[in-house]
């Protein structure tokens, strides 16, 4: 009895040693470009940490580095949403998916993330992001086919680039808010059909004095992990 007990034990602690021990991969893509995650056949993706930010001055250097101590508070469940449970799976590294938590820096994205035998059939391979661009004074729509339904990713409001709605009236390509998530999410998320306005009486004004454009990242999915979604979202915004 006491012999089986002991073995019990050592097989409980050997295989929760295995796990804790099984390989990491560490990937990382600086700002507004993709990091490429990939696992052997017959294994899927399991992330276990990821941060968009930024935790030094040494990885992607740059002239705009006002902080080394900053990251997206919606990095692991933006990645984790994306990827979990795929083979292959590209996450772009930028303020449109995960909002800029610290303006003027530029930032990376790192992630680690384990291979792991798959467990039942392959999920279906997930949809790529969206992008919506809005310019600011005017109204956009975003819209998901029949039988599918919107899941915001990501929202911001202000300028990172001189390409997107062009204008003579542009002082800085450094600035973006993430205000307009929350609310976006509220309105938007679960809708087959979603209509947004890219104005500074809803978001604020990020930079003044430049001409800004509303940038939205959104899924189409099945209604039920819409809400689901949604639901989790407004719990830990309320906390």
């Amino acid at each position: 009895m006491v012999l089986s007990v002991i073995f019990y034990c050592l097989m409980v602690f050997a295989i929760a040693n295995c796990k804790k021990n099984q390989l990491q991969s560490e990937k990382m893509a600086c700002e507004n470009s993709i990091v490429n995650l990939s696992c052997p056949d017959k294994t899927s993706i399991r992330i276990v940490t990821a941060s968009y930010g930024r935790d030094d001055y040494i990885t992607c250097p740059h002239l705009h580095i006002r902080t080394d101590d900053c990251s997206a508070v919606n990095s692991l469940t933006v990645v984790q949403g994306q990827c979990d449970g795929q083979q292959l799976c590209n996450v772009k590294a930028s303020n449109s998916i995960f909002g800029d938590p610290c303006v003027n820096t530029y930032k990376y994205l790192k992630v680690k993330y384990v291979c792991e035998k798959k467990k039942g059939p392959s999920p279906p391979n997930k949809p790529s992001s969206k992008l919506t661009y809005v310019c600011e004074g005017q109204r956009g729509n975003i819209q998901c086919p029949a039988n599918k339904y919107i899941k915001i990713n990501g929202a911001t409001y202000g300028r990172t680039d001189r390409t997107t709605c062009p204008s003579p009236r542009i002082r800085t390509t450094e600035c973006s808010t993430e205000f307009p998530l929350p609310m976006i999410r509220d309105q938007c998320q679960g809708q087959q059909e979603c209509i947004i306005t890219a104005t500074n009486a809803l978001y604020g004004d990020p930079c003044v004095n430049t001409y800004k454009y509303l940038t939205v990242n959104f899924d189409c999915t099945e209604k039920g992990n819409a809400e689901k979604e949604k639901g989790m979202k407004n719990a830990n915004e309320d906390e």
